[in-house]
């Protein structure tokens, strides 16, 4: 059974719960991306890769909350799983739209258009900015807090987005990069990262495990309107580009 762990004398035990939570976040941040520097100088990695990266992520945060007792790092972690299965439909867009996303350099089964694991991938973005947007609310209050959480997207899952490119799990094309990053990728990550922000504290602090997979879903549609508002600003605004119709 879950090992609850006690707080020290006179320390609030949610206070003690919020740090954990922020330094498994962390430790899950260091993991991704050491392992993904490592797979991008590796010329055999491909989608494989990108599974054991994944797994041992979701082992970390779920075996937390499991040892911890931690019920709300259990409701963030499945909020974080219906988010990143509506982010399958983010992508699709991506691919058959805009067609600037390839994912063919993966070699892993398809579902939509996205490899079977990129919903894992997400969930665990998810979670790691949003532990880390909630606690810069906690810190900083909402709107300050909430800012600094769309920065912290801004500029963590663009690493990611570069190191993919050397991993073969997934490339851009067709549009402004900065390196192997599209620019309306970065635009897209600081809004979705003000949405993870507000999943992560909303999720940490809801009852219901039904209200928590509610906000996962409305935070993936924030995803899909990032990224058409940021791929519509850089590439349809600034570069004349047009997307594909149909795109299927």
């Amino acid at each position: 059974m879950p090992i609850k762990v006690a707080a020290p004398a006179g320390m609030n035990p949610q206070r003690s719960w919020n740090g954990v939570r922020l330094r498994v976040a962390l430790l899950s941040v260091g993991w991704t991306v050491g392992f993904s520097l490592a797979c991008s100088r590796w010329a055999d990695s491909d989608g494989r890769t990108a599974v054991w990266m994944d797994g041992i992520n979701l082992l970390l945060l779920g075996g937390n909350a499991w040892r911890t007792a931690d019920s709300a790092l259990g409701r963030l972690l499945a909020a974080a799983g219906v988010f990143g299965l509506v982010e399958l439909l983010a992508d699709f867009l991506c691919v058959r739209c805009t067609g600037t996303l390839d994912y063919t350099v993966a070699h892993s089964t398809l579902v939509l258009a996205s490899p079977w694991w990129m919903p894992l991938s997400w969930a665990v973005v998810a979670v790691q900015v949003g532990v880390g947007g909630d606690a810069a609310i906690r810190r900083f209050g909402l709107v300050r807090g909430a800012m600094l959480g769309g920065l912290l997207g801004a500029v963590l899952i663009p690493i990611y987005e570069e190191l993919a490119w050397g991993a073969h799990w997934w490339r851009y094309q067709h549009c402004l990069c900065v390196g192997h990053t599209p620019v309306y990728i970065v635009v897209a990550e600081a809004v979705i990262g003000l949405g993870l922000a507000g999943l992560g504290y909303g999720a940490l602090r809801v009852c219901a495990p039904r209200a928590a997979v509610w906000l996962g879903a409305a935070t993936g549609g924030v995803a899909i309107l990032a990224g058409t508002v940021g791929w519509g600003m850089v590439e349809f605004i600034c570069r004349g580009a047009r997307p594909s119709w149909p795109f299927f």
